[in-house]
């Protein structure tokens, strides 16, 4: 009753939304198995440019994404450390990282991504689908998908070269080298950076305690050893063009990093031997053939993604590899004309997951899928229709589908709506264990989901305002979680339901405004609240440029409401924590010196507001950063 009733309150809307110009077409790469314009795109996404990178001045993607609608952020502490994304209410496991069009997920890590080694350096765009994936992308995406973007060459006239170096507060070295262009035939694009940071005490430095709904008072923080961080991360991205109908794409990323942290036993402490030295690999090769002017086209796609992790602590070393080989064809066909347009997409993959660490040895897991869409469009209308076939060879074969849809109810108004199943298969991590104290269980039953979405999207004239307000709602049958020392799947339904509102106000050539609020209502099958997703979320972002638009100021604000954590007791049981509410401000400048040279300051935590992303680690204190970037 509910649903129905939002559903017709929004619909009551609709003829209030009258203007006459909309806004500048943009395509969504991940909205299809082929890029789709975002007016025809069912599902819910946000689109982050260079320019908002640029401007909101951050290091870490993770930082950039906070301000996504129904997007939460958990970090285990400072630079470096245990930083997990969940959209919607959904596992971190169950968003797909896709980093141009290699699938991040560490088959080491439980099959998560790790914001934490990400730098934004070389990131041209990012692209986030809300909702039910599974269809098009598999097992890891019930939740949605983040697709990170890098810089291109592609189109340059001229060769371009950039250097770039900050300083700030925690000892923190910030640089970064680029270049980019393209002759004709081969474009490419390479940069390297470097960061590093002494950080601050990933267990917290301040002392909070938390009071159970029993009564009990568990006390945490009052540590002091800092734990620093270190990256070097270089991308290299090409593409050769020899001809119109055909194109080879390649991406070679590598990251190592060095990160102190604090782990637990019932609450984080200083760990002084607590280190991790890892490095990440990142493989594309992509080629495409065209026939038929462009309307048939035949694609071939191998990427492999690799971990490799040494953990260092009082009780010695432990390793930890990951790999991810993925084959691919894709077969696209496209007809209409202009009053329609029309197209189906057919997919066959082979996937490969493998695992080796101390404790679970030498483990892997194929899977083979048969994916299909079909898509139609027109000037009002557009929809798509997918379906997957998986064929796994740890668990029974699956099948998931998917329906999304857009309605342009009016020259400036339309409703996007989508619904699916998904599935998420046990990691190797939970079949295997992964630690002394983690066991696996080979007992366990994939997960599934299904649910959708429904909303509306306003763009005023001129585009000045923008505005969606969507409703959304998945149910997830045998959701595997942490007990005692092993993972077991839950009885019941776990749910999660809420409503996600966004604004953008243009006031001027120099103003613009971004707001957005989520509420999150999720529950496990015993009816409580999952651990670390807010039911409450609100951003804002005020940006004004004057001294003839020399000088960018920004003002970034969120606030966090309405979480809970878990505590773990000696016996491996677990106590319900309710976190702290809180607000937290950033101020950034970027100052253009002429066309080449420009200046940037941040201030991080302006009122140095104390808060816990996760119970018992810490978040940063006021921090001051200070960098110069040139263009050439």
């Amino acid at each position: 009753m509910r649903r129905s009733i939002l559903f017709f309150s929004l619909l009551s809307v609709l003829p209030l939304l009258q203007a006459q110009d909309s806004k500048p077409l943009e395509i969504i790469i991940t909205g299809g198995l082929v890029p789709v314009s975002r007016d025809n795109v069912g599902t819910s996404t946000t689109l982050i440019t260079r320019q908002q990178i640029e401007q909101r001045g951050y290091q870490f993607v993770a930082d950039i994404l906070q301000d996504v609608p129904g997007l939460s952020i958990a970090r285990n502490g400072s630079a470096g450390t245990l930083s997990e994304i969940r959209l919607r209410g959904a596992e971190s496991d169950q968003t797909l990282v896709l980093i141009d069009g290699i699938e991040a997920n560490d088959p080491a890590f439980s099959s998560r991504f790790d914001f934490a080694h990400l730098l934004a350096e070389s990131v041209e765009r990012i692209e986030v689908l809300r909702g039910a994936q599974s269809a098009l992308w598999g097992s890891d995406a019930i939740g949605g998908v983040i697709n990170i973007i890098t810089r291109s060459g592609k189109g340059l006239d001229d060769n371009q070269y950039s250097a770039s170096a900050e300083f700030g507060s925690f000892s923190t070295n910030n640089g970064a080298v680029s270049t980019r262009g393209d002759s004709g035939s081969l474009h490419y694009a390479l940069s390297i950076q470097r960061f590093e940071t002494d950080g601050f005490s990933a267990a917290d430095e301040n002392v909070v305690d938390y009071t159970t709904a029993e009564g009990e008072i568990i006390s945490t923080g009052g540590n002091s050893e800092d734990d620093g961080y270190e990256n070097t991360t270089a991308h290299f991205k090409f593409g050769f063009d020899p001809t119109t109908q055909f194109s080879l794409d390649g991406v070679v990323r590598y990251t190592d990093f060095e990160s102190d942290f604090d782990s637990f036993t019932t609450i984080p402490v200083d760990g002084l031997e607590d280190r991790a030295d890892g490095n990440q690999q990142y493989y594309l090769l992509k080629a495409v053939y065209s026939q038929m002017g462009g309307a048939l086209n035949h694609g071939l796609k191998f990427f492999r993604n690799e971990s490799d992790t040494d953990f260092f602590s009082s009780f010695g070393k432990t390793d930890s590899e990951g790999e991810k080989n993925h084959y691919g064809y894709q077969l696209n066909y496209e007809w209409g004309d202009g009053a329609a347009q029309q197209g189906v997409s057919f997919v066959l993959e082979t996937e490969q997951d493998k695992l080796a660490s101390t404790f679970s040895g030498n483990r892997k897991v194929d899977n083979d899928s048969v994916v299909a869409e079909y898509r139609f469009n027109n000037d009002a209308f557009a929809a798509a229709a997918n379906a997957r076939y998986d064929d796994n060879d740890l668990f029974d074969n699956k099948s998931t589908w998917r329906l999304a849809g857009s309605w342009k109810y009016s020259a400036n108004a339309r409703i996007h709506a989508s619904y699916g199943t998904g599935i998420k298969n046990p990691t190797l991590v939970e079949l295997f264990g992964f630690t002394p104290d983690f066991s696996g269980n080979e007992n366990l039953s994939p997960e599934q989901s299904k649910g959708g979405d429904i909303g509306i999207e306003y763009i005023a004239q001129n585009a000045r305002h923008f505005f969606d307000i969507t409703y959304y709602h998945r149910e997830i049958e045998d959701l595997i979680t942490g007990s005692g020392n092993t993972a077991v799947n839950i009885d019941g339904e776990s749910n999660s339901k809420g409503v996600e509102l966004t604004y953008e106000l243009k006031a001027s050539d120099v103003t613009s405004l971004r707001a957005a609020y989520t509420y999150n209502d999720t529950e496990d099958g015993d009816g409580n609240q999952l651990v670390r997703r807010p039911k409450h979320h609100f951003s804002a972002a005020l940006d004004y440029a004057m001294l003839n638009k020399t000088l960018n100021l920004g003002i970034n604000l969120r606030h966090v409401k309405d979480r809970v954590d878990t505590a773990f007791n000696s016996d491996f049981t677990t106590t319900a924590v309710e976190l702290d509410d809180y607000t937290v401000v950033d101020f950034g400048a970027r100052y253009r010196v002429n066309e080449s040279v420009f200046v940037k300051a941040r201030i991080e935590n302006v009122f140095d507001e104390k808060y816990q992303e996760v119970l018992g680690y810490g978040t940063a204190e006021r921090a001051y950063y200070l960098g110069l970037t040139g263009d050439f």
